[in-house]
């Protein structure tokens, strides 16, 4: 199944399961009927293994999935080696290679260092698109694209169209400006990891894909007992610390149209959903999401 015959494919990305060999993964991939596999460097694919890249490619493609990405974990600005990231890369064949933008926060990054980091990964994408493939920022805190307004900056810094980015939902934001986020990162964006937690005190709890409806679909199941707006989407003061970090401020809205996969619908996303980290890291937990995805999926599809 390609891009073109499935708007917003869906996969996994190999880390979730790293107790689990390739072939297990293309196995399970198989079973929930999704579409690909984001294969991680760090333990799957490793930097430089020609050999198992081939052979991981190989295994993904016989099962009639797709490689997403290759999620090297480089860290520009750090890490020694992009010329064997590029090479699982290109032998995977990957269409982009996920990397992190340094190793600490926007706020912690001094400009001599933020300069160093972006020179790296203007470099890196100048080698990847020689070898037909692009760059992807991984969405993350303690990196220079722990903040919307820095992911934008580095955009406009590098100024390379082989650059992407991803995003994955922020814990510690309000949902009201994560939607924002995601809308404003159209047309950079690569693919987005899917996955479900809350943080409460400094600490991060997964839970089930389906209990996150009010985040992902807005569409509340019928099973569940009636939600007001109002407690799911409480307002955002306008003295919230992440308040000025973010582009957008989202007054009023009803939950379809801020829920990630509306906003995703809008901007004609054609990248991969791709779930990460699922519920007790549980190969059964990841077939149940991989099933609440599916018919979200499908469902906003048809609206």
């Amino acid at each position: 199944m390609t891009l073109q015959a499935c708007p917003m494919p869906l996969g996994l990305v190999s880390v979730t399961f790293r107790q689990l060999s390739p072939r297990e993964i293309v196995g399970l991939v198989k079973q929930a009927e999704l579409e690909a596999i984001e294969w991680g460097g760090d333990i799957h694919v490793p930097h430089g293994d020609i050999k198992a890249a081939r052979e991981v490619k190989a295994m993904t493609e016989d099962a009639g999935l797709e490689v997403a990405a290759y999620g090297s974990y480089y860290r520009a600005g750090q890490s020694a080696s992009f010329e064997l990231v590029l090479e699982s890369a290109w032998a995977l064949e990957a269409p982009t290679v996920r990397i992190w933008a340094g190793t600490k926060g926007s706020k912690d990054t001094s400009e001599k260092e933020r300069v160093a980091i972006a020179k790296d990964i203007r470099q890196c994408c100048e080698k990847a698109e020689a070898n037909g493939m692009t760059v992807s920022l991984e969405y993350h805190p303690n990196t220079l694209t722990d903040d919307i307004r820095s992911c934008h900056r580095l955009i406009q810094d590098i100024k390379n169209q082989q650059l992407r980015l991803y995003w994955q939902p922020d814990v510690v934001v309000p949902h009201k400006l994560r939607s924002g986020d995601l809308e404003s990162l159209n047309g950079h964006l690569a693919n987005v990891h899917v996955f479900e937690w809350t943080w409460n005190d400094g600490q991060t709890k997964r839970h089930s894909l389906e209990e996150g409806w009010f985040h992902w679909s807005g569409v509340q199941p019928a099973s569940t007992p009636r939600t007001n707006e109002d407690d799911v989407f409480p307002d955002v003061p306008s003295n919230h610390w992440a308040y000025d970090s973010h582009p957008r401020y989202i007054d009023r809205f009803n939950m379809s149209e801020a829920a990630y996969l509306a906003v995703l619908r809008r901007i004609e996303f054609a990248g991969y959903l791709l779930i990460e980290f699922v519920k007790g890291d549980s190969p059964e937990q990841f077939l149940r999401d991989a099933e609440t995805l599916k018919r979200w999926r499908e469902s906003i599809m048809k609206a």
